[in-house]
Protein backbone atom coordinates (compact mmCIF):
# COMPACT_ATOMS: atom_id res chain seq x y z
CA UNK A 1 0.00 0.00 0.00
CA UNK A 2 1.03 3.61 -0.62
CA UNK A 3 -0.35 6.00 1.95
CA UNK A 4 -2.68 3.31 3.27
CA UNK A 5 -2.68 -0.08 4.95
CA UNK A 6 -4.02 -2.38 2.19
CA UNK A 7 -7.02 -4.62 2.62
CA UNK A 8 -5.97 -7.88 4.25
CA UNK A 9 -8.28 -10.09 2.21
CA UNK A 10 -6.97 -9.43 -1.32
CA UNK A 11 -6.96 -12.65 -3.35
CA UNK A 12 -3.51 -14.25 -3.19
CA UNK A 13 -3.74 -14.97 -6.91
CA UNK A 14 -3.27 -11.26 -7.63
CA UNK A 15 -0.45 -8.80 -7.04
CA UNK A 16 -2.10 -5.61 -5.82
CA UNK A 17 -0.94 -2.07 -5.19
CA UNK A 18 -3.43 -0.10 -3.14
CA UNK A 19 -2.97 3.68 -3.31
CA UNK A 20 -4.58 6.13 -0.91
CA UNK A 21 -7.99 5.53 0.57
CA UNK A 22 -9.68 4.01 -2.52
CA UNK A 23 -7.36 3.48 -5.51
CA UNK A 24 -5.87 0.11 -6.53
CA UNK A 25 -3.88 -1.38 -9.40
CA UNK A 26 -3.78 -5.15 -9.54
CA UNK A 27 -3.06 -8.02 -11.87
CA UNK A 28 -3.20 -11.79 -11.82
CA UNK A 29 -0.10 -13.85 -11.15
CA UNK A 30 -1.41 -15.98 -14.03
CA UNK A 31 -2.78 -15.07 -17.44
CA UNK A 32 -5.95 -13.13 -16.60
CA UNK A 33 -6.48 -9.36 -16.87
CA UNK A 34 -5.08 -6.25 -15.24
CA UNK A 35 -7.36 -3.94 -13.24
CA UNK A 36 -7.38 -0.34 -12.12
CA UNK A 37 -10.17 0.19 -9.61
CA UNK A 38 -11.62 2.86 -7.39
CA UNK A 39 -13.10 1.73 -4.09
CA UNK A 40 -13.06 -1.95 -5.02
CA UNK A 41 -10.93 -4.98 -4.23
CA UNK A 42 -11.24 -8.70 -4.94
CA UNK A 43 -11.05 -11.38 -2.25
CA UNK A 44 -10.92 -14.36 -4.61
CA UNK A 45 -14.69 -14.85 -4.68
CA UNK A 46 -16.33 -11.42 -4.74
CA UNK A 47 -15.59 -7.80 -5.48
CA UNK A 48 -15.94 -5.75 -2.30
CA UNK A 49 -16.12 -2.08 -1.37
CA UNK A 50 -13.03 -0.60 0.29
CA UNK A 51 -15.09 2.21 1.85
CA UNK A 52 -18.72 3.29 1.89
CA UNK A 53 -18.93 4.95 -1.52
CA UNK A 54 -19.49 4.28 -5.20
CA UNK A 55 -17.07 2.01 -7.09
CA UNK A 56 -15.65 1.88 -10.61
CA UNK A 57 -13.19 -0.23 -12.57
CA UNK A 58 -11.12 -0.35 -15.75
CA UNK A 59 -9.92 -3.75 -16.95
CA UNK A 60 -7.43 -4.75 -19.60
CA UNK A 61 -8.68 -8.22 -20.42
CA UNK A 62 -6.49 -11.19 -21.25
CA UNK A 63 -8.36 -11.33 -24.58
CA UNK A 64 -7.04 -7.88 -25.56
CA UNK A 65 -10.22 -6.01 -24.67
CA UNK A 66 -10.64 -2.84 -22.59
CA UNK A 67 -13.65 -2.66 -20.27
CA UNK A 68 -15.14 0.08 -18.10
CA UNK A 69 -17.56 -0.75 -15.26
CA UNK A 70 -19.12 0.83 -12.20
CA UNK A 71 -21.32 0.07 -9.18
CA UNK A 72 -23.67 2.18 -7.11
CA UNK A 73 -22.76 3.19 -3.57
CA UNK A 74 -22.35 0.43 -1.01
CA UNK A 75 -20.98 -0.26 2.45
CA UNK A 76 -17.32 -0.94 3.24
CA UNK A 77 -16.39 -4.65 2.84
CA UNK A 78 -19.83 -5.53 1.44
CA UNK A 79 -20.02 -7.46 -1.83
CA UNK A 80 -20.44 -5.33 -4.95
CA UNK A 81 -21.54 -6.09 -8.50
CA UNK A 82 -19.78 -4.22 -11.29
CA UNK A 83 -21.91 -3.39 -14.33
CA UNK A 84 -20.01 -3.05 -17.59
CA UNK A 85 -20.76 0.27 -19.34
CA UNK A 86 -18.35 0.29 -22.28
CA UNK A 87 -15.75 -1.90 -23.96
CA UNK A 88 -13.32 -1.87 -26.84
CA UNK A 89 -12.72 -5.39 -28.05
CA UNK A 90 -9.50 -6.80 -29.47
CA UNK A 91 -10.53 -5.87 -33.03
CA UNK A 92 -11.10 -2.21 -32.09
CA UNK A 93 -14.91 -2.37 -32.10
CA UNK A 94 -16.69 -0.28 -29.45
CA UNK A 95 -19.72 -1.32 -27.41
CA UNK A 96 -21.56 1.21 -25.24
CA UNK A 97 -24.16 -0.14 -22.84
CA UNK A 98 -23.49 -3.69 -24.03
CA UNK A 99 -20.81 -6.32 -23.50
CA UNK A 100 -21.77 -8.20 -26.67
CA UNK A 101 -20.77 -6.45 -29.90
CA UNK A 102 -22.38 -7.86 -33.04
CA UNK A 103 -20.21 -9.35 -35.76
CA UNK A 104 -18.99 -6.70 -38.20
CA UNK A 105 -20.11 -3.73 -36.07
CA UNK A 106 -17.48 -1.07 -35.30
CA UNK A 107 -19.83 0.75 -32.92
CA UNK A 108 -22.82 -0.74 -31.10
CA UNK A 109 -24.90 1.32 -28.67
CA UNK A 110 -27.61 -0.13 -26.46
CA UNK A 111 -30.06 2.61 -25.55
CA UNK A 112 -30.98 6.06 -26.85
CA UNK A 113 -28.30 8.02 -28.70
CA UNK A 114 -28.40 11.82 -28.69
CA UNK A 115 -26.44 14.36 -30.73
CA UNK A 116 -26.82 17.75 -29.05
CA UNK A 117 -24.15 20.21 -30.21
CA UNK A 118 -23.71 23.35 -28.12
CA UNK A 119 -24.48 25.41 -31.23
CA UNK A 120 -25.16 24.90 -34.92
CA UNK A 121 -26.62 21.87 -36.68
CA UNK A 122 -26.41 18.25 -35.54
CA UNK A 123 -24.78 16.23 -38.32
CA UNK A 124 -24.23 12.56 -39.14
CA UNK A 125 -21.88 11.91 -42.06
CA UNK A 126 -21.63 8.69 -44.08
CA UNK A 127 -18.97 7.63 -46.54
CA UNK A 128 -16.96 4.92 -48.20
CA UNK A 129 -13.29 4.56 -49.03
CA UNK A 130 -12.39 7.52 -46.83
CA UNK A 131 -14.67 9.92 -48.73
CA UNK A 132 -18.00 11.41 -47.66
CA UNK A 133 -20.99 10.10 -49.63
CA UNK A 134 -23.96 11.38 -47.69
CA UNK A 135 -25.08 13.44 -44.73
CA UNK A 136 -28.05 13.72 -42.38
CA UNK A 137 -28.42 17.11 -40.72
CA UNK A 138 -30.88 18.71 -38.30
CA UNK A 139 -30.51 22.49 -38.16
CA UNK A 140 -31.34 24.93 -35.39
CA UNK A 141 -34.80 25.53 -36.92
CA UNK A 142 -35.69 21.80 -36.60
CA UNK A 143 -35.44 21.04 -40.33
CA UNK A 144 -34.02 17.59 -41.15
CA UNK A 145 -32.08 17.48 -44.43
CA UNK A 146 -30.69 14.49 -46.36
CA UNK A 147 -27.70 14.94 -48.67
CA UNK A 148 -25.95 12.70 -51.20
CA UNK A 149 -22.91 13.56 -53.34
CA UNK A 150 -22.65 16.95 -51.65
CA UNK A 151 -26.17 18.14 -52.51
CA UNK A 152 -29.40 18.17 -50.54
CA UNK A 153 -31.89 15.69 -52.02
CA UNK A 154 -34.81 15.85 -49.61
CA UNK A 155 -35.87 17.22 -46.25
CA UNK A 156 -38.58 17.18 -43.61
CA UNK A 157 -39.16 20.76 -42.54
CA UNK A 158 -40.13 21.95 -39.07
CA UNK A 159 -43.82 21.90 -40.06
CA UNK A 160 -43.71 18.21 -41.00
CA UNK A 161 -43.77 18.80 -44.77
CA UNK A 162 -41.72 16.33 -46.86
CA UNK A 163 -39.80 18.04 -49.68
CA UNK A 164 -37.98 16.27 -52.51
CA UNK A 165 -35.57 18.05 -54.81
CA UNK A 166 -35.93 21.37 -53.01
CA UNK A 167 -34.89 22.85 -49.66
CA UNK A 168 -38.03 25.02 -49.50
CA UNK A 169 -41.61 24.72 -50.73
CA UNK A 170 -41.35 24.90 -54.54
CA UNK A 171 -43.27 27.38 -56.66
CA UNK A 172 -44.11 27.52 -60.34
CA UNK A 173 -40.55 28.62 -61.18
CA UNK A 174 -38.67 25.82 -59.40
CA UNK A 175 -38.67 22.01 -59.62
CA UNK A 176 -39.61 19.85 -56.69
CA UNK A 177 -42.28 17.85 -54.94
CA UNK A 178 -43.93 18.25 -51.54
CA UNK A 179 -46.03 16.02 -49.36
CA UNK A 180 -47.57 18.47 -46.95
CA UNK A 181 -48.25 17.48 -43.35
CA UNK A 182 -51.96 17.93 -44.15
CA UNK A 183 -51.74 15.12 -46.73
CA UNK A 184 -51.75 17.29 -49.86
CA UNK A 185 -49.25 16.24 -52.55
CA UNK A 186 -47.83 18.84 -54.94
CA UNK A 187 -45.39 18.46 -57.84
CA UNK A 188 -43.69 21.31 -59.69
CA UNK A 189 -41.87 20.82 -63.00
CA UNK A 190 -40.39 23.57 -65.16
CA UNK A 191 -39.09 21.41 -68.02
CA UNK A 192 -40.28 18.58 -70.27
CA UNK A 193 -40.89 15.61 -67.91
CA UNK A 194 -44.48 15.24 -66.68
CA UNK A 195 -45.34 16.62 -63.25
CA UNK A 196 -47.19 13.39 -62.46
CA UNK A 197 -46.42 9.99 -63.94
CA UNK A 198 -48.70 7.04 -63.20
CA UNK A 199 -48.51 3.68 -64.91
CA UNK A 200 -51.04 0.86 -65.13
CA UNK A 201 -49.29 -2.21 -66.51
CA UNK A 202 -52.52 -3.65 -67.93
CA UNK A 203 -53.84 -2.62 -71.35
CA UNK A 204 -56.57 -0.23 -70.24
CA UNK A 205 -58.36 0.44 -66.95
CA UNK A 206 -58.05 3.08 -64.26
CA UNK A 207 -54.76 4.96 -63.99
CA UNK A 208 -55.87 7.42 -61.27
CA UNK A 209 -58.90 7.16 -58.98
CA UNK A 210 -60.02 10.18 -56.95
CA UNK A 211 -62.10 9.64 -53.82
CA UNK A 212 -63.74 11.90 -51.28
CA UNK A 213 -64.78 10.42 -47.93
CA UNK A 214 -64.52 6.91 -49.38
CA UNK A 215 -66.66 7.67 -52.45
CA UNK A 216 -65.16 7.79 -55.94
CA UNK A 217 -65.74 11.24 -57.40
CA UNK A 218 -63.44 11.03 -60.41
CA UNK A 219 -61.04 8.86 -62.34
CA UNK A 220 -58.57 8.97 -65.19
CA UNK A 221 -58.72 5.79 -67.27
CA UNK A 222 -57.01 4.45 -70.35
CA UNK A 223 -58.80 2.38 -72.99
CA UNK A 224 -56.74 0.30 -75.35
CA UNK A 225 -53.16 1.17 -76.36
CA UNK A 226 -51.48 4.56 -76.40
Amino acid sequence: GIGVTPESTWDSGFNALQVGSRGALWSSTGASGTWFTRNAYYDGTNFKYIATDEASAYEQGADGSHRWSNASSGTADANLTLSERMRIDASGSVGIGTSSIGSGAKLQVEGETRIYPASGAAVLRFGSGGAEKGKLQVDTSSNMAFETAGSERMRIDSSGNFLVGSSSTPSGSTDGAVIFASGTIASYVTSAPPAVFSRNSSNGGDVVVIQQQGTTVGRISAVGGP
